[in-house]
This record gives structure tokens, C-alpha cells and sequence, in this order.
């Protein structure tokens, strides 16, 4: 959870001593977890964490669509080893 000052940043002022001491409320503005070399298509909504590393996640709510292979990866510049 982002301290007071991060909060009033992020929100305003008005919302930076708003939640007390609760340190069990998360973030709204948190990111989900996305795996590396994955592309995330425009306008996908994530509502969890993307499980299979090197896919094409898209959709609402976003879900993987398909593998990626080594040669569609480079294509999207990915530094694949």
C-alpha cells in the first residue's frame, strides 16, 4: 500500500490520510502481474495474473489467446535467447 504522500499524488490531497492505518486495503491503480514476453492487446482488461509466459493475452476480461513462437516474438522486438 502507497504511504500518504503517494497517495495524495496519485488522488489528491483529499484522499491521502483517507484510509487510516488499514494496510489491507490495495491499491486500485496496482498493476496485475503480467509473465515476461508476453504482448498484451489494446484495450484488454486483466483481472488476475497471465499464467503462461510468451502468449498473445487480449479480451475483456483478458484471457490467452495463443502461444507465441520464437519468430513472432522477434518480429515485436523481443531480445529472444
Amino acid at each position: 500500500m502507497p504511504d500518504a504522500a503517494a497517495l495524495g499524488r496519485m488522488y489528491g490531497p483529499a484522499c491521502a490520510n483517507a484510509g487510516g492505518a488499514d494496510a489491507s486495503v490495495e491499491d486500485p491503480q496496482a498493476p496485475e502481474e503480467v509473465l515476461d514476453e508476453c504482448i498484451l492487446g489494446m484495450g484488454a482488461v486483466l483481472a488476475g495474473q497471465v499464467q503462461e509466459p510468451r502468449s498473445l493475452v487480449a479480451g475483456v476480461p483478458a484471457k490467452v489467446v495463443r502461444a507465441l513462437t520464437r519468430a513472432a516474438l522477434i518480429l515485436q522486438g523481443f531480445r529472444v535467447v
